[in-house]
């Protein structure tokens, strides 16, 4: 009888929303951290956080949408195993794990 590990399981397949957490919190600490940069150079206004946060969206909607495009010219079948759009959605939103990564890590280089 084989055995199946339970705790390593696909995230589609639990039901749970540690993954898109970690996502949306990575997607708002982008932008208070480019809030911050902003306040550090005296240029910050409130419109920084609402420009920023309408660009990053835009653009990661544009980026699902040149995913779902090439998946379409190169004939990749969405169904065996489905993919579904929340999937891409959430490949496209790690980038903003790197980008508050790198904000990190420029802010401490920065304070030397």
């Amino acid at each position: 009888m084989p055995q199946t590990c339970t705790f390593l399981v696909c995230p589609r397949v639990r039901n749970t929303f540690e993954s898109s957490l970690v996502l949306v919190m990575a997607f708002v600490t982008y932008i208070l951290m480019i809030g911050t940069i902003m306040g550090m150079e005296d240029r910050f206004k409130p419109d920084v956080l609402t420009m920023t946060a309408s660009t990053a969206l835009f653009f990661m909607i544009v980026q699902v949408m040149f995913l779902r495009l090439g998946m379409y010219l190169l004939n990749i079948n969405l169904q065996e195993p489905p993919l579904y759009l929340t999937d891409l959605i959430a490949y496209c939103g790690y980038q903003f794990v790197r980008y508050v990564c790198i904000f990190v890590m420029m802010m401490q280089l920065l304070s030397l």
